[in-house]
Order: structure tokens, then C-alpha cells, then sequence
């Protein structure tokens, strides 16, 4: 079963929507370039064109199907809706039926012949709506909240303007910024120490 949805094809479908496919060389450089032909094939993977055999991410796509790299995949629409999806490239095909399609079309369309269809079969899929993005923070990484922004909203929920009943009404959300200060401390003093060794 594809994890790609209904709402995520049609925004990738959807000519007017911004793709843009990202991947890496064997030193690690990422390589970002937007692929307008990117669509989902009948085998829902992912499916795009490349033009150039001497295009950097026409060498990426060859380096991360060797060696089994990941690669990112960024699709933003027209309501600025986006999601970034992560896969592997499955195959790249430079001959054979589906791959003949893709060349008549383009040498009917543009004019031009191609180097390959690209295949990606996506493992996992993130929505970038910030709204969702917090929600999703809040249940996952709950630690991740910042405490003093806890004490200060607190405080003024219950209308507390003294400093005195402040601190004293919350003690913990206190100590735990205290002792969060501590071990960053320590964390920087450690450091400090390390790089003087």
C-alpha cells in the first residue's frame, strides 16, 4: 500500500505545483533541482525525467541507487500547502516500454530526447503546515517546550504580577529551569575543557 494519499498525488500532479528533488554525491554535497515532471507512476512511485546524462542529479540518482542513498523530495502547492518526502530510488530506466513512453512524449512535446526515467519509492512522508508541525512537536517531543515561556504564560494566566508569589506559587517549573541552566553550564565548561586538551 502507498503511503502517498489522494490529497498528496493531485498536489503532485498538479502542474502548477513546485517540485524539487534533493539528493547527494559520494562526498555528501547535496544537489537540489526541480523536476516539473514529477508524477506518480501506475506502480504509485514517484517518477520523473531526466534530460542530461551529464547533470548532476542525473550522476546523484546513479550514486544513490549504487550505494542505496536516501533521497528528499519537496512538493509545495499553489496554496502554499507542502510536504517533504523521503525515499529511495528504486530504478532508473534507460530503455523499455515505459521508458519509450516517456521519450515519444517528450520528443513530441519539446522537441528533445531524454536520459532516463527516475523512480523513487517513498518510505516516509512529513506535512510541513507549521500548525501541524507544533501539534506534532508537543506529542513527540514534549521536553522540547521552552520552560520559561511555561512560567511566564502561567503567571500570567492567574494575573500574578508579584515576583515573590510568582516564584513561590511555582517552585518547580523554577527548578527546572535552574537546573536546566546548571547542566548547560556544565555542559560549556566541559567543552571549554576539551578544547583546551
Amino acid at each position: 500500500m502507498s503511503i502517498i494519499n489522494e490529497e498528496l498525488k493531485n498536489l503532485i500532479e498538479n502542474k502548477n505545483s513546485i517540485k524539487v528533488v534533493s539528493s547527494q554525491d559520494r562526498n555528501g554535497e547535496i544537489n537540489s533541482a526541480p523536476k516539473g515532471s514529477l508524477q506518480i507512476s501506475a506502480d504509485n512511485e514517484l517518477t520523473y525525467v531526466e534530460v542530461l546524462e551529464s547533470s548532476k542529479s542525473y550522476s546523484n540518482a546513479v550514486y544513490s541507487i549504487w550505494f542505496d542513498k536516501k533521497v528528499s523530495v519537496l512538493v509545495i502547492g499553489e496554496d502554499k500547502e507542502s510536504f517533504l518526502i523521503h525515499g529511495r530510488i528504486k530504478k532508473i530506466l534507460t530503455c523499455g516500454r515505459e521508458y519509450e513512453e516517456y521519450y515519444r512524449k517528450y520528443q513530441e512535446t519539446k522537441g528533445f530526447d531524454i536520459a532516463a526515467v527516475v523512480k523513487i519509492k517513498a518510505e516516509d512522508v512529513l506535512d510541513l503546515n507549521l500548525a501541524k508541525g507544533i501539534e506534532r512537536q508537543k506529542k513527540e517531543h514534549p521536553f522540547f517546550s521552552h520552560y520559561d515561556s511555561l512560567a511566564v504564560n502561567s503567571r500570567l494566566k492567574r494575573g500574578d504580577h508579584h515576583e515573590k508569589e510568582f516564584f513561590k506559587n511555582n517552585t518547580g517549573i523554577c527548578f527546572i529551569v535552574y537546573f536546566i541552566g546548571i547542566i548547560n553550564g556544565m555542559r560549556y565548561y566541559g567543552q571549554r575543557c576539551r578544547e583546551r586538551d
